[in-house]
């Protein structure tokens, strides 16, 4: 059986999915405290960084605008599939100030982890 039938067979619990989310640096504590109460979830990773994006100007027929680049934060979240909804849920709700350029969310499917130190695999190793 290929790692992706694996992965698509089996329970919840087992499956893992990486969420990536971009935000403004500033919202990084905020983001952070209200992740780590959550039960399940054994850590978050933060990698600092720059980026651009596109969008169109509010009342601007159909221009679009590249934004500068300007200061992002990454944040990667490991989790098995029972504890997805939750971490987005978290992430958008401590990152929303309603304004543009707020971030965004990303969720991927991995195929698998492995614990360096001890080879454990799969969602033990997460």
């Amino acid at each position: 059986m290929t790692a992706r039938l694996a992965h698509m067979n089996a329970p919840d619990e087992l499956r893992l999915y990486q969420v990536v989310a971009y935000l403004r640096p500033e919202a990084e504590a905020r983001v952070l405290d209200a992740l780590r109460p959550l039960p399940g979830l054994t850590g978050v990773t933060v990698v600092e960084g720059r980026g651009f994006g596109r969008g169109h100007r509010p009342n601007a027929a159909d221009a679009e605008v590249v934004y500068g680049s300007a200061p992002v934060v990454r944040i990667e979240i490991m989790v098995s599939e029972t504890l997805v909804d939750a971490v987005v849920h978290v992430v958008q709700e401590a990152a929303h100030t309603g304004r543009r350029g707020d971030g965004k969310v990303y969720v991927a499917s991995l195929l698998g982890a492995t614990r360096i130190a001890t080879g454990e695999r799969g969602a033990g190793a997460v």
